[in-house]
């Protein structure tokens, strides 16, 4: 059998080729294939490899939703080829498995596959159901109406958000828009105007602006399976929200399930006072990743509702299940959800410990 040869790749490769290796083609082979992990809203990825000799492409599964832009190619060269991907609405990892041939023998080739993980890059699952709509309604322990709120979504075509509006009452709290270029998302909240650069899954980093600034911070990894973070929110004037977050024994890899332990949440005002929750966490049977947003975030009310966190911007700060009760030093809040057949959330009832409740409705 004849010794294949291994390439070594560390440079940057551009569409199709880059380079020429040299001009002794009487060797065969590839390099590993490179290929990029693809979260179920992602619809275009790619692949790097080397080529000793002229080559021809297979593909054995996966036809169906994902396709490769180019099957075959000359020899000596260094390839990046864009492939395309249908979204994954199957509420389950997929993979697609393909085999690169050296045309010239039957010795030389390398198998490899391309995967697209459950969820979306929100955290939510691929066939999870959009939130169009959130409306709130507050009753004090007497039963008597004591306020109202609405949140309203629109989203493009691969789940992204395009618009958020959160009312209470009468007064608008959040009025924003997002537009996308190739890999940078801008937030225009109608004071300024906030980007970054995004990855996979269109998650962003930290969001930045002249005035304002948001994303993760103080990253903290205790061991292998514990980590503590916190997501801000810093605004022009020294207003300031955050929460730290606490994860104990969880897996943080893109389709497995995490619940934090505990969260302490603060919100400085401008005037310098502030209001802090520390709470203790538990949490019910039921899922949040069926739905677009994730519904935790409304615990404190849409008052203290973060928005970058309502629509999981930082995926990470998003738990997998709903939170039953949250536990601190003088009471506790309790939520209770009923769910569709899809297991979206149908309503959702937050008592705090004044004993007021608030009704979230939520339609898709």
């Amino acid at each position: 059998m004849k010794t294949l040869k291994t390439l070594l790749i560390g440079m940057a490769v551009a569409p199709m080729f880059s380079a020429c290796l040299n001009d002794d083609v009487s060797n065969a082979g590839f390099s590993q294939v490179s290929v990029t992990m693809q979260y179920a809203n992602d619809t275009l990825g790619g692949i790097s490899f080397a080529s000793y000799g002229p080559w021809a492409m297979t593909q054995n599964s996966g036809a169906g939703w994902c396709k490769m832009h180019t099957m075959s190619g000359t020899g000596n060269a260094i390839y990046y080829i864009p492939v395309h991907f249908e979204q994954n609405r199957t509420g389950a990892e997929r993979s697609a498995a393909f085999k690169i041939n050296d045309t010239r023998t039957d010795d030389a080739y390398i198998n490899f596959s391309l995967y697209q993980y459950a969820t979306r890059g929100d955290g939510s699952l691929g066939n999870a159901s959009l939130v169009s709509s959130i409306v709130g309604e507050t009753k004090d322990a007497g039963g008597r109406i004591i306020g109202n709120s609405s949140i309203d979504i629109t989203y493009d075509r691969v789940c992204r958000p395009l618009s958020l509006v959160i009312k209470d009452g009468e007064a608008t709290l959040h009025n924003m828009k997002f537009t996308y270029g190739d890999s940078i998302m801008y937030v225009n909240t109608g004071s300024s105007t906030l980007s970054s650069k995004f990855g996979t899954g269109y998650q962003p980093g930290r969001l930045v602006s002249e005035t304002d600034t948001v994303g993760y911070y103080e990253q903290l990894n205790i061991g292998s399976s514990q980590y503590a973070f916190n997501v801000e929110h810093h605004k022009s004037g020294g207003e300031t929200t955050a929460q730290a977050i606490l994860l104990v024994s969880q897996n943080l890899s893109p389709d497995s399930e995490h619940t934090a332990d505990s969260v302490k949440y603060l919100h400085i005002y401008t005037d310098g006072t502030r209001y802090v929750e520390k709470m203790k966490m538990s949490y019910s049977d039921k899922s949040n990743r069926s739905q677009s947003v994730d519904a935790n975030q409304l615990l404190l009310g849409v008052k203290e509702c973060n928005p970058y966190m309502l629509l999981s911007l930082y995926r990470y700060a998003r738990s997998s299940k709903m939170i039953s009760k949250a536990a601190t030093d003088n009471g506790s809040f309790i939520v209770e959800t009923t769910h569709n057949q899809d297991n979206s959330v149908k309503t959702m009832v937050v008592t705090d410990k004044a004993g007021n409740k608030t009704t979230y409705t939520f339609s898709f």
